[in-house]
């Protein structure tokens, strides 16, 4: 299981093998955050699936499948990229602002819709579920329970 997860997080087996207890449990706990955030990334494309497009579970199993491997690719890809540059360059303070700017605002964008696609599926299983506890949804959910009103009629 660990080594699965030191994967998951990026890093070499062999090294990490050789290395201490510490850098072991450290990647260990980057691999279940990473684990995590991939579980809630397929949850909300699955919930996008399923209330938005309405679509067949073989549809849905199959577009949450493309879906979220190309979201959790690429955020993996942005997470990895972050790390400092380990060879002497020209330190290009303009370029790496900007760089380090788009790499963030494209983590905050999929992290704003995975989000807003998880809250619209959760609405939609509590809306459905029969012996809910008859509290309205419109309490608690904000701005989304017209779009929600929208998309279930």
């Amino acid at each position: 299981m660990r080594y699965f997860l030191w994967k998951l997080a990026g890093a070499d087996i062999q090294i990490l093998n050789k290395s201490g207890k510490k850098s072991q449990f450290l990647f260990s706990v980057i691999g279940v955050l990473l684990f995590l955030i991939f579980f809630l990334i397929y949850f909300g494309v699955f919930g996008l699936f399923t209330v938005v497009f309405k679509s067949s579970l073989i549809f849905t199993l199959f577009g949450t499948l493309v879906i979220g491997f190309l979201i959790s690719t690429i955020y993996r890809i942005n997470m990895i990229s972050l790390e400092p540059n380990p060879l002497p360059i020209k330190d290009d303070k303009t370029s790496k602002i900007l760089s380090n700017s788009i790499r963030y605002l494209t983590i905050g964008l999929f992290a704003f819709f995975i989000g807003k696609f998880i809250e619209i599926y959760c609405m939609y299983l509590f809306s459905t579920i029969s012996g809910y506890s008859g509290r309205n949804c419109a309490t608690h959910s904000g701005e989304t329970v017209p779009i929600f009103k929208e998309l279930v009629s």
